[in-house]
C-alpha cells in the first residue's frame, strides 16, 4: 500500500506544476500559476480547499515513504477533488436556478461530443491529478491488506 500511496500523492502534487489544459487560443492552466494569484485571506474556502488537496497528497505520500499510515490521510487527499466537484455542481445548479435557468440536461452522446472536443486540450497534469485522487480515495476506503508470512499461520 505505501508504493501505491507514494506514487498517487506525488503524481497529484506534481500535477499542481503541470499542465492541466491548453487551448490554441487561450493561456494553458496551471494550478500553481493561477493559486499564486487568487491565494490571500479573501480567497473562497474553495479555493483554500483546491490548493489544501495538493498538500494533502504530498503529506500522504510523505507519510507512506517514512512507513507511517497514510490511510486516512489518503482518503482525505482522494476525496478532497470529488467533493469539490459535487460542491461546485450543486452551487452551479443553485446559482442557475436563482436567475430562473435550470442545468442542462446533458445526455451521454452530448458527452461523447464534449470529450471528443476538449480530449485533444486535456493534459497530463488533469490526469496526474484526478488519477492520484481516484487512487488515493480508494486506498483510503478499502486498503489494503498486507499478506501474513507463512499463509497466516
Amino acid at each position: 500500500m505505501q508504493g501505491i500511496v507514494i506514487l498517487a500523492g506525488a503524481a497529484m502534487t506534481a500535477s499542481c506544476f503541470m499542465v492541466w489544459v491548453r487551448l490554441p487560443f487561450a493561456v494553458s492552466f496551471v494550478p500553481i500559476d493561477s493559486l499564486r494569484g487568487v491565494l490571500d485571506t479573501d480567497a473562497p474556502w474553495e479555493i483554500w480547499a483546491f490548493g489544501l488537496s495538493f498538500v494533502l497528497a504530498g503529506l500522504a505520500a510523505l507519510r507512506a515513504l517514512t512507513g507511517r499510515p497514510a490511510r486516512v490521510m489518503a482518503l482525505l487527499a482522494g476525496a478532497t477533488p470529488y467533493g469539490l466537484l459535487v460542491w461546485s455542481y450543486v452551487r452551479a445548479g443553485q446559482r442557475l436556478d436563482d436567475v430562473n435557468l435550470g442545468m442542462p440536461n446533458l445526455a451521454l452522446d452530448d458527452l461523447g461530443q464534449v470529450w471528443a472536443t476538449l480530449g485533444d486540450h486535456v493534459q497530463w497534469g488533469f490526469w496526474a491529478y484526478f488519477g492520484g485522487a481516484t487512487v488515493l480515495l480508494l486506498v483510503g476506503i478499502f486498503g489494503i491488506r498486507r499478506q501474513q508470512p507463512n499463509g497466516g499461520v
